[in-house]
């Protein structure tokens, strides 16, 4: 006798009448085809599923399946038989409004392919009555089903398939033959979880040839709703099915009118290692929800996650708490330009960040730093841009940077700052390592002084450029620099007549050369000592 495939099924026992006895919870079933009846015979797995239950264990009967759920309206054409295993065949659906189209506003598209994949089929429900039967027999190379609606408007799209496992959801694919372009500019909201899949098929770039070549990442949603900009929703337990997948990167990239993420969306994803541009650019997106990232241990980058989320009005205490392999937060909350706060120690357990780079770059509504912020990231390296066009960050607490030994930039740190009043003393003094200050109070226009030893420590600087240019009312000052070794001070401040501003450097040094060089141009009078 040929083997039924293993599928999750539900098994109804049910009393001689077709009356519902009880629904047994979701198990998988291996049933065998008895080739005379046509009907499967029950298995161990059954047996064993039924032997709690004393009626049903004593008069077990044939097996039927059913390729729908049993209701009441239902069953009574089982009537006689004692048990019934229902396939439950894996599904999904989604929600299109073909009127968000560009052109044609009456096409509906599906973003799966099954050209290549062996023996595999998909019946689609289109929403408007129709349905039809997809094949990997039917299929056509680099193209997903496409289907025209008699009238625009919304239409939900159901997909059933048993193939689900061996698929991959089409991404971007820039321009190639068959790109789901369609389904992403129609696409409104995703109605349920995604079954287990593959991963996703796109136009990757080969490092070694140079060149943009289609192909398949398996275990990954690497921009797989990228492009949604009419997505409104999606589902609780969107991933669950897909344990996994390594990779979210892109993953909601663009999806302009995306307002909410559901709590929990990537607790069985454990295996998750990147969250690059996750959000980028949602900017609809109006919360986060607390624990979002609890359950992903093995995140090593969150890198431009919420990149111009425009609208985020918050962010949930110990969001990261839980993800002590990061080691990258470049551009996480950039151009948050709602943003108004940061919770106390936000990155308090990220103990392997090697980088804040233009973290918080753009965060205009910004208005404070909580103390402490950086305390625990004793191995950055890099603040470059991290603050940098906060135009409502007002000051800068004492100490912020002072476990940050291994720092080597802080370019453009707080460049555009316009309504910092002052530089706390001492804020630099124990990084030691660091190269660049260029442009790091650059446009600081409410800037009225400078601490006299804000660089006295900083010995390996090399470059200094614009580092106050644009601080229209900076007044007199007396600084210290404490290295020997710089190389590039062009624009250091802007000129401003009637002020007396004087710089000790190095007597000798290549750091006097070069401020002499500018000191006429920038109004300032350098020493060497």
């Amino acid at each position: 006798m040929p083997t039924i495939t293993k599928k999750k099924t539900k098994m109804i026992v049910k009393d001689g009448n077709g009356g519902l006895l009880q629904l047994l919870p979701e198990t998988e079933v291996d049933a065998e085809l008895d080739e005379e009846s046509s009907n499967p015979v029950a298995s161990s797995a059954v047996a064993e599923a039924l032997s709690g239950i004393e009626d049903a264990a004593s008069n077990m009967g044939a097996i039927k399946v059913m390729d729908e759920e049993p209701t009441a309206l239902n069953t009574t054409e089982y009537a006689g038989e004692t048990l019934i295993a229902w396939v439950q065949h894996e599904s999904w659906s989604i929600t299109i409004n073909t009127e968000a189209e560009t052109e044609g506003d009456r096409m509906g598209q599906i973003p799966f392919c099954l050209y290549g994949v062996e023996d595999a089929s998909m019946k689609i429900d289109w929403g408007d009555g129709t349905t039809s039967t997809y094949t990997s027999a039917n299929a056509v190379e680099n193209s997903c089903p496409t289907h025209e609606y008699a009238s625009a408007g919304e239409y939900t799209i159901k997909m059933e398939s048993d193939d689900f496992n061996r698929l991959h959801l089409w991404t971007s694919l820039y321009g190639e033959e068959g790109d789901p372009t369609l389904y992403r500019a129609t696409l409104k909201s995703i109605d349920k979880p995604l079954p287990q899949i593959a991963g996703v098929h796109g136009l990757w770039y080969n490092e070694d040839t140079e060149e943009e070549v289609p192909g398949d990442i398996d275990n990954s949603f690497y921009s797989c709703f990228s492009e949604c900009t009419s997505l409104q929703s999606i589902p609780s337990g969107l991933f669950d099915s897909n344990t996994a997948v390594t990779d979210f990167s892109g993953c909601f990239y663009n999806c302009q009118s995306l307002q909410f993420i559901p709590s929990g969306l990537f607790d069985s994803n454990t295996a998750v290692t990147s969250f690059i541009s996750c959000f980028y650019y949602c900017t609809s997106l109006q919360s986060i929800p607390s624990g979002l990232f609890d359950s992903n241990t093995a995140v090593t980058s969150f890198g431009w996650c919420f990149t111009n989320c425009s609208s985020l009005q918050s962010i949930p205490s110990g969001l990261f708490d839980k993800n002590t392999a990061v080691t990258d937060f470049s551009a996480c909350f950039q151009n948050c330009t709602f943003l108004q706060s940061i919770p106390s120690g936000l990155f308090d357990k990220n103990t392997a960040v090697t980088t804040f780079q233009s973290c918080f770059q753009s965060c205009s509504s910004l208005q404070s730093i909580p103390s402490g912020l950086f305390d625990s990231n004793t191995a950055v390296i890099s603040f470059g841009g991290c603050f940098s066009g906060c135009s409502s960050l007002a000051s800068i607490p004492s100490g912020l940077f002072d476990r940050n030994t291994a720092v080597t930039s802080f370019q453009s740190c707080f460049n555009g700052c316009s309504s910092l009043q002052s530089i706390p003393s001492g804020l630099f003094d124990r990084n030691t390592a660091v190269t660049s200050f260029s442009n790091c109070f650059r446009n600081c226009t409410s800037i009225q002084s400078i601490p006299s030893g804000l660089f006295d420590n900083n010995t390996a600087v090399t470059s200094f450029g614009s580092c106050f240019y644009g601080c229209s009312s900076l007044t007199d000052f007396t600084l210290y620099i404490g290295s020997s070794l710089v190389s590039s001070c062009s624009s250091f401040v802007t000129n401003k007549s009637g002020t007396t501003r004087t710089i000790y450097v190095p007597s000798g040094s290549t750091t006097q050369t070069k401020f002499n060089a500018v000191a006429s141009s920038l109004g300032i009078t350098v020493i060497g000592e």
